[in-house]
């Protein structure tokens, strides 16, 4: 059962565990085959789901786990960044 706002904090930890583990499966096949992943996990780092400012829908929001507005700028920037190095 959901608790009151979303999932309980064990819950977001088990979510966000096998989320970083999906991502590790993905950057090292790519690696794999030769090519430059843009790891950009940490982008929206202080603006994740559940805290005051997420860059994030959250859990019950349309487009849930995916970037907002901010989001988006903040991974535009990074992917920027990335293709400028």
């Amino acid at each position: 059962m959901m608790a009151p706002g979303g999932p309980g904090r064990r819950t977001r930890r088990r979510v966000d565990t096998r989320t970083d583990q999906l991502n590790d499966v993905i950057v090292e096949e790519a690696g794999s085959a030769g090519l430059e992943v843009l790891d950009g996990r940490d982008a929206l780092a202080g603006h994740e789901i559940c805290t005051a400012d997420p860059w994030a829908a959250g859990w019950g929001e349309p487009g849930p786990f995916h970037p907002n507005a901010e989001g988006h700028e903040a991974l535009a920037r990074r992917l920027v960044e990335f293709l400028h190095c």
